[in-house]
């Protein structure tokens, strides 16, 4: 999502020094503000790490997980499965529609 989120934004800054459609401008500037990450938000690599780490300890230890591993794991899931939702549905819409778009800065 990173690379989508630098990419739109480029194209977007062109766009905007350019004088371009205020619609498409308005577009642009929605995609970049949903798939801005702040500085404490976590993202995919950090939730498969927290996965890869449960996986490695679970092995380690040849025991069934404890209740904190499954709570961890659970939560890891639900917010990797929450962003891969919201990663597809801007993927499915809002990157072909810029794509579409008229205007050569979304373009590459």
């Amino acid at each position: 999502m990173e690379a989508a989120h630098d990419g739109v934004a480029e194209a977007h800054a062109r766009l905007r020094a350019a004088g371009g459609d205020p619609v498409l401008l308005a577009r642009g500037a929605a995609f970049v503000t949903q798939t801005e990450r702040p500085g404490a938000a976590r993202g995919f690599q950090d939730d498969a790490k927290i996965l890869a780490d449960l996986e490695r300890d679970i092995e380690g230890a040849d025991l069934a997980p404890t209740e904190p591993q499954r709570a961890a794991r659970a939560n890891a899931r639900a917010d990797l499965d929450a962003r891969w939702t919201a990663w597809t549905a801007l993927r499915d819409r809002e990157l072909p529609a810029l794509n579409a778009s008229p205007a050569p800065a979304y373009h590459r």
